[in-house]
């Protein structure tokens, strides 16, 4: 006789864990044939340059900008544009040399390696052509084309298609041109890896952070641009970056003025790595060192067009000096909203639906009665108390005519009697609504003071 035939123990599980955004990794988006998949994750610079990234290469330029702060975000992932042709060049030609050149594909994952050793006269267009044959002759899906010593082609058979190219002493790979448009991109990019919160295009073409902008308009994310248009620092300029964000009222974007952008600096990087490593709530993305970023000298007329300026400036970011101290000013967003309000209002949002979801996928059922509202009213309202811990929604508020500190929130929710029959048939529960104050930020203060000589 089995034991279960007296005392039969039966145990569910109601421990459905639900998955969380993530709040704290950036990510860097460029053209390259570095790797097949669409995104790799880095810890440390060096492991970039492990992977074939140049120190030179704006891709790693921008990484290590999200890397440097102390302490920093735990990892930076990097998305790869689709590329469809890259260019190899000959910069140097010797006699009995050796060039090597190793493809991989997917159809061919370990890669494949191809050695020419140049002749007695040899010369750019002789070594492209013997690497092209050797290349062509192999089933690699890709086609090389010699360019009469201007530089090897390599081109993928089918368009779309992932392939590297590594090269060692005597040939180097050419910057290589993104084949489709960066909604394209980052949409790939997404569906193949969405644990990012923050962008960073590794290039800087204006149609590109324009186009990337309203694509993360509709995101769960946000995204940082850098220019050093001389006309951002101008009042009378509508074309320039900063303006044309602005004009589009991207809640989204934040934008930097830095005069050293298009010379491998990335502002937005480095405040993304410093400011991610701060639970959301629990800073603003003023006042902030950015490590190994200069700060913009700056005249007083040009901070003021640039900055968000009782809504008169463009909205955008600097990091200027005062009494000696760099930092960053002033934490907005395109539209003029702070920076850290979204980033706030992202995380609450997302771990609201968490905590209500994770009630009906571990509950029987939650029921529509009284005591099945209170069930999701308290998970309302424990997100709700996480965000005040986080200090993004403000303490208990000091009432004057009670004295009394108050909640600083209020939730309403409908009576089970008082719940339209459409809704209760299908199941929706509607009406249910809060309100809460932010925490905010101080950036600045108005001190008014007297010396006297006489008694108080």
């Amino acid at each position: 006789m089995a034991l279960r035939d007296i005392v039969n123990v039966q145990i569910r599980l109601e421990s459905t864990a639900v998955q969380e955004l993530n709040f704290g990794t950036p990510l860097v988006a460029g053209a390259h044939v570095h790797f097949l998949e669409r995104v790799r994750s880095y810890t440390t610079v060096d492991q970039v340059i492990q992977d074939g990234f140049d120190p030179t290469d704006p891709i790693y330029l921008a990484a290590q900008a999200a890397l440097s702060p102390t302490p920093s975000v735990p990892r930076v992932l990097v998305g790869r544009r689709q590329v469809d042709s890259v260019t190899v060049t000959v910069d140097a030609v010797a006699d009995a040399a050796l060039y090597r050149v190793t493809i991989s594909t997917l159809a061919n994952i370990t890669g494949e390696t191809f050695e020419f050793t140049s002749g007695a006269s040899a010369t750019a267009a002789t070594i492209e052509t013997g690497l092209a044959a050797l290349i062509n002759a192999s089933a690699q899906p890709v086609t090389a084309t010699p360019s009469g010593g201007s530089g090897l082609v390599i081109a993928a058979d089918v368009g779309g298609a992932a392939f590297t190219v590594a090269t060692t002493t005597n040939l180097s790979v050419a910057q290589p041109v993104p084949t489709d448009d960066i909604t394209t991109d980052l949409v790939a990019i997404r569906d193949e890896n969405d644990q990012w919160y923050g962008l960073v295009l590794a290039e800087r073409t204006q149609a590109d952070q324009l186009l990337a902008a309203a694509y993360i308009e509709t995101q769960t994310k946000i995204f940082g641009v850098a220019t050093d248009e001389a006309a951002a620092l101008l009042a009378v300029s509508t074309t320039d970056l900063l303006s044309l964000l602005k004009t589009s009222d991207y809640f989204r974007t934040f934008g930097y003025y830095h005069q050293d952008a298009g010379a491998g600096e990335y502002p937005e990087a480095t405040q993304m790595g410093t400011s991610f490593t701060y639970n959301p709530g629990e800073s603003t993305w003023a006042f902030k060192r950015l490590p190994g970023i200069p700060v913009s000298d700056l005249t007083d007329t040009e901070f003021n067009v640039v900055r968000k300026n009782l809504g008169f400036g463009k909205n955008g970011n600097v990091i200027v000096r005062i009494r000696n101290v760099p930092m960053t000013y002033e934490g907005t967003m395109a539209s003029g909203e702070y920076i850290d309000n979204i980033r706030f209002r992202d995380w609450l949002q997302d771990q609201m639906s968490v905590n209500v979801f994770s009630l009906l996928v571990n509950s029987p059922k939650v029921p529509y009665t009284d005591d099945g509202i209170a069930a999701v009213e308290a998970r309302v309202q424990q997100s709700i108390e996480r965000g005040i811990e986080r200090g993004g929604i403000s303490q208990p508020i000091f009432n004057e005519e009670t004295q009394r500190r108050e909640p600083s929130f209020v939730i309403n929710v409908p009576r089970q009697a008082d719940v339209p029959f459409n809704d209760k048939a299908n199941r929706v529960l509607n009406d249910l609504t809060w309100r809460a104050v932010l925490a905010g930020a101080i950036h600045a203060t108005n001190i008014n003071g007297s010396l006297t000589v006489g008694n108080l």
